[in-house]
């Protein structure tokens, strides 16, 4: 996919780029602070793309309507492969930028008219998940039950009898977000 720079995205792109290394700006028309943070993504988009110059692959620098295309993403499962909920359960507000690579996200909770910032943020977020996925992928032992959430109290039922891997974790947290699928796919 040839995604020029700062294109508006339909619900079909948007599911290419991320699968991609991406940084997506996800608005609403009707929005107040998307129409004057809108022209400044724009205006920010080559200095984006510029630092990516000499990546192995490409950074694709996009912004969707989110408005109008988060209930067909919904249908089409957008995200769902990466992120428990899909794309549409991480976008709560608008303007949102939102990171892509090696199929993880991650929402950009900095300052979005500082373009250092961004591109900082998105190249950690890149180094991570290419860091991680090597982690994630070394062989172990096939003796794991199903993964379970457990409250407090059935916490000690799941520990009492002997080593234990447990993950505690906080919903809002891009990082668990990303490491949630993975530990359950390995529970299987």
């Amino acid at each position: 996919m040839n995604v020029p720079l700062a294109t508006s995205l339909k619900s079909s792109a948007l599911a290419e780029c991320v699968d991609r290394s991406s940084i997506v700006l996800f608005y609403a028309p009707w929005c107040g602070a998307c129409k004057d943070y809108k022209p400044k993504f724009d205006a920010m988009a080559p200095e984006l793309k510029e630092a990516f110059q000499g990546s192995p692959e490409p950074v694709y620098i996009t912004k969707i309507n989110w408005d109008k295309w988060r209930e067909q993403s919904e249908k089409d499962g957008i995200g769902n492969n990466m992120v428990k909920g899909g794309v549409s359960t991480h976008i709560k507000e608008y303007p949102t930028i939102a990171f892509f690579h090696n199929k993880n996200m991650s929402v950009f909770n900095d300052n979005i008219e500082a373009p250092s910032k961004i591109i900082d943020a998105f190249k950690q977020f890149r180094n991570e998940m290419n860091s991680s996925e090597e982690l994630l992928s070394m062989d172990a032992p096939h003796t794991f039950q199903a993964a379970k959430e457990v409250n407090p109290e059935e916490f000690n039922t799941y520990t009492k009898n002997g080593p234990t891997f447990a993950m505690v974790y906080a919903p809002w947290c891009g990082f668990c977000k990303r490491i949630m699928g993975v530990l359950d796919e390995s529970a299987m």
